[in-house]
């Protein structure tokens, strides 16, 4: 389309858009400013010129969605505004808080069985191990991490209870976390699966990321 209209893409706001509910499948998009060229045509031919704003997000709040209100896209000054937004309320980091119920309790028991399902994991994500710590709890149980170039990756079983929680914190969306979280539960053989996922840091002011 861009190319039938003569557009060239002028700037990628990556993640600009963040839509409510589907969190985990993955809920943004990026947002492309076009340019015109000498040689733009529209491809909707209309009687009179079109100049309102190309894009506009959640201009009223809305309690139930949790929207905030945010500016027009526009040219100038309203574009370096939301441009100025958009950076400030990328998340910091990425936090996927597993539930798994109904395991089989023999997967949970034995540190070198969860800590071999635990580096597995790690590989099937395409995630960087740099360290792992794995205890083995008398009678049984275990507690784990594995600290990733991305943040850590934790789990903690109880086996008398066939259930284990994991903890995936990762500073870049997942390419898919719906399968991973599906690989997880599939490790442990959990016939239920309950996920939590929040976007930490999102709220915080920043400046430059070498000032300190």
């Amino acid at each position: 389309m861009f190319y039938q209209q003569q557009l060239v893409v002028k700037t990628i706001l990556r993640e600009f858009n963040l839509y409510d509910g589907a969190s985990v499948l993955g809920n943004k998009s990026n947002l492309y400013i076009l340019q015109r060229t000498r040689a733009s045509k529209p491809l909707i031919k209309s009687q009179q010129d079109f100049h309102d704003p190309l894009y506009t997000r959640a201009v009223k709040a809305n309690s139930n969605l949790n929207q905030t209100s945010t500016t027009y896209v526009g040219v100038g000054r309203q574009l370096k505004q939301l441009q100025n937004s958009s950076l400030s309320t990328t998340p910091l980091g990425y936090h996927y808080l597993l539930e798994l119920e109904n395991c089989d309790k023999t997967r949970l028991m034995v540190v070198k069985q969860v800590e071999f399902r635990m580096k597995a994991l790690v590989k099937i994500g395409g995630l960087t191990p740099i360290k792992h710590y794995f205890y083995q709890f008398k009678p049984w149980g275990v507690s784990g991490i594995v600290v990733l170039a991305e943040s850590h990756f934790t789990i903690h079983t109880w086996p008398e209870y066939d259930y284990a929680a994991v903890d995936l914190f990762v500073c870049q969306p997942l390419a898919d976390a719906e399968g991973l979280c599906q690989e997880i539960q599939n490790a442990f053989r959990a016939q239920n699966l309950k996920i939590k996922y929040i976007e930490r840091g999102k709220e915080i002011k920043r400046g430059r990321k070498d000032d300190i």
